[in-house]
């Protein structure tokens, strides 16, 4: 029987893309390590694993070699049989299973027609147990991930203890095809792209790092364009480490209650906390660009189909050091508004018309950094495991397409708030990345404990420099 093949989408397309620009899947990998503290019946867990790739179809999904225009297409197998191992890592140091699972992550899904994901069964030091993953971001994002792994767990319980079995996931080939029809809609089309070229009448942004203007400033120079407002993207190297941090739960709860109280997310929030401490960075820069992911996952059939849906686009505002913390959460709360109406629109046309409009050189960006903010947990809700100790743990590729890209989710069992930094390795280090994290620690507690602060009055007391 042949496989109905189905174009990317344009979420798809632009992860391909990257692949493309950077030459390897290693890039597309994401690598997360899930366990309990508590004795697993490996058996059980291989059985529900195999019964999840049945249930998701989005696991089944393969990709084509280029067609003769270049593409490459989707599919999905009516069956298949998942890549399950088991790895008994009791006797290795914290550091040589970061770097075990680091270097697993590394090993990216470069064939065609093949399966694009890996399971390996663990048995952990001090009486964890669990399941590493990995698996390709073209038909996966975080979102979907986690909801893959909560799906897992209860079919776990269920065969173990007897609870509910999981509904059924909605099918990933009646949303695919529905996202498709949506980016075929010229109606849609013409809206979207017109709301974009509103946006773009209001002027060209300007490039901010962490690293102040010194990367700017030698863009200008490559290109002999002292007027330049662009600045040029790293594709080689792309060596990238990662770094995590975790906002205790306190604090995390603080922040969480602030934002009831102002009734704005924690999106927005933490959009403003970074693009307050690039202005910081940037001598009061007051136009700051980020690139900010959006998950479209808003009806129970996103929520459920799994694949990768993620949407990027640039988050600009120009807010005065005379503002408030809270001024410049509603301003950004304004343009996500206008950005979420108009979310299925492809990342690269949003891209290709900046380029047009502003004349930038190829392989540059406006946006020094980006965000995505997970707010859904992964969790059980099965009464046997709720106060079983639950970890989670993501790892780095060792490539990264991006300068600067934050994630954002809740540490599992509401132990506040992990932050997980990718960077460039070629540009940033370690130290970057932990004084980067105070910055934005201090920017959340003053401007959200001292409401009545101006921006300016917020930079006067961080307490040193990048």
């Amino acid at each position: 029987m042949t496989n109905t093949l189905f174009p990317l989408t344009s979420s798809q397309r632009m992860l391909q893309q990257a692949l493309e620009e950077f030459g390897t899947a290693q890039i597309l990998t994401i690598g997360v390590c899930i366990s309990l503290h508590a004795p697993v019946d490996f058996s059980l867990l291989e059985k529900c694993l195999k019964e999840e790739v049945r249930r998701l179809e989005c696991l089944r999904v393969q990709f084509t070699p280029p067609h003769r225009d270049g593409g490459i297409r989707q599919y999905i197998v009516p069956e298949s049989s998942p890549d399950i191992t088991y790895e008994n890592l009791k006797d290795k140091s914290a550091p040589e299973i970061k770097a075990l699972m680091n270097h697993w992550s590394t090993l990216g899904f470069d064939e065609a027609d093949s399966p694009l994901l890996r399971f390996v069964m663990v048995s952990l030091p001090g009486g964890w147990n669990g399941l590493y993953l990995c698996i390709d971001h073209r038909i996966m994002d975080s979102c979907g991930l986690i909801f893959m792994m909560n799906d897992t767990f209860q079919l776990y319980c269920h065969y173990l203890y007897g609870s509910p079995a999981p509904d059924m996931p909605a099918c990933y080939e009646e949303v695919l095809q529905s996202d498709l029809r949506r980016e075929q809609d010229p109606l849609r089309r013409e809206r979207d792209s017109a709301f974009w070229r509103q946006l773009l009448s209001a002027g060209e942004p300007i490039y901010t790092d962490i690293g102040g203007s010194r990367k700017l400033m030698q863009s200008r120079i490559s290109h002999g364009l002292p007027g330049l407002r662009a600045a040029d993207r790293i594709i080689q190297p792309m060596d990238g480490d990662m770094e995590k941090f975790t906002l205790p739960k306190k604090e995390a709860a603080r922040l969480e209650a602030y934002c009831r109280k102002h009734s704005v997310s924690m999106a927005n929030l933490l959009l403003m906390a970074m693009r307050t401490a690039l202005s910081f960075a940037n001598d009061g820069e007051p136009d700051i660009s980020l690139r900010n992911y959006v998950s479209r996952r808003a009806s129970r059939q996103s929520r459920t189909c799994g694949g990768c849906r993620i949407h990027c686009y640039p988050c600009r505002t120009v807010v005065l050091p005379d503002a408030t913390f809270l001024d410049g959460i509603r301003q950004i709360k304004a343009y996500q508004n206008g950005i979420y109406r108009h979310a299925d629109f492809d990342p690269e046309q949003v891209n290709a018309l900046f380029a047009d409009t502003f004349g930038m050189p190829p392989l540059t960006t406006y946006e020094g950094a980006a965000l995505t903010c997970q707010p859904l947990p992964l969790s059980s809700p099965n009464p046997f495991l709720k106060h079983i100790p639950l970890n989670i743990e993501w790892f780095s590729s060792r490539a990264d397409i991006q300068k600067l890209y934050l994630t954002v989710m809740q540490a599992p069992q509401n132990r506040g708030l992990d932050f997980y930094f990718k960077y460039q390795t070629a540009e940033l280090d370690r130290a970057d990345i932990t004084r980067f994290y105070e910055v934005l620690s201090e920017i959340l507690t003053l401007g959200t404990q001292k409401e009545s602060l101006s921006l300016s009055s917020i930079f006067s007391r961080i307490s040193a420099p990048f």
